[in-house]
């Protein structure tokens, strides 16, 4: 039974693995993006987030509230536009 148990959890460890690529991008494209992960997902510090990038135009108009709320959600092409928008090539 100790060896079926064992053999269980490599194989959920195994496959967790393999999926945690997967499951990542799927939750940065079809879920809402708090702050944290906003940033997070720039590779930029949340000073600078907040100092360049939070207050701009485009990027208040990628921002979600819930009613009586002051949490701010992005939704992650919205945010990827705003962001293309502001850079330069």
């Amino acid at each position: 039974m100790a060896l079926e148990e064992q053999i269980q959890e490599a194989v959920t460890a195994e496959v967790f693995d393999y999926l945690k690529p997967y499951l990542q991008r799927m939750v940065r494209e079809y879920i809402l993006l708090d702050r944290n992960q906003a940033f997070e997902s720039l590779s930029v510090s949340r000073a600078f987030f907040d100092k360049n990038i939070k207050n701009k135009p485009q990027v208040k108009l990628a921002e979600r509230k819930f009613p009586e709320s002051d949490k701010v959600f992005y939704e992650p092409t919205e945010l990827k536009k705003a962001i293309l928008s502001l850079t330069k090539f």
